[in-house]
């Protein structure tokens, strides 16, 4: 059995099962495998490996830990929005514009963030970019193949230019 020293919820737990034998599990790329490790609920009602990793990590809050080298790669995350407009008239309107009601499930219906952070002097900042509605399928493709972020705001700003291009060759 092996006891656990180190973990980040939703990310990893290091297990360390002998003097100098470490090993790392993912969430989700070692799924199959935590399922099957010698970290076992007694009661019939067998409570989540995650669950049972939190309740040990607060029990043994004084154990020392280590820090495995793991490289996070980043794909950031898309979120709907709306934006609110005051006429001059005073009606306040909101964009963009949809006949009817706001369907939920179609991306052209709502404006569209790309969140990502970036590493600025040591620290993690948050940033945001505009997407047009039309290339949002692509980028959750993206986003859902672990592409990184610099890749995804090339291709959101890429996007953009080629319509401002076709835009200048229009009129």
């Amino acid at each position: 059995m092996g006891e656990i020293i180190e973990d980040s919820p939703n990310e990893y737990f290091v297990v360390r099962y002998g003097k100098n034998d470490l090993k790392c599990y993912f969430w989700g790329q070692d799924d199959k495998l935590i399922s099957q490790l010698a970290i076992a609920s007694r009661a019939p009602e067998a409570i989540a490996p995650q669950n049972l990793i939190d309740q040990f990590l607060r029990e043994t809050s004084d154990t020392p830990t280590i820090s495995p080298k793991k490289k996070k790669v980043a794909s950031g995350s898309l979120a709907p929005y709306i934006e609110n407009k005051k006429l001059k008239s005073g009606l306040i309107v909101s964009y963009p514009r949809v006949n009817g009601e706001r369907d939920k499930l179609n991306h052209l219906h709502w404006k569209w963030g790309y969140y990502y952070e970036i590493k600025v002097n040591g620290e993690w900042k948050n940033r945001s970019l505009p997407v047009p509605a039309k290339i949002i399928p692509q980028v959750k493709i993206m986003i859902e193949n672990c592409c990184c972020v610099d890749e995804i705001k090339d291709f959101i700003l890429q996007s953009k230019n080629k319509s401002a291009d076709s835009i200048g060759e229009e009129g």
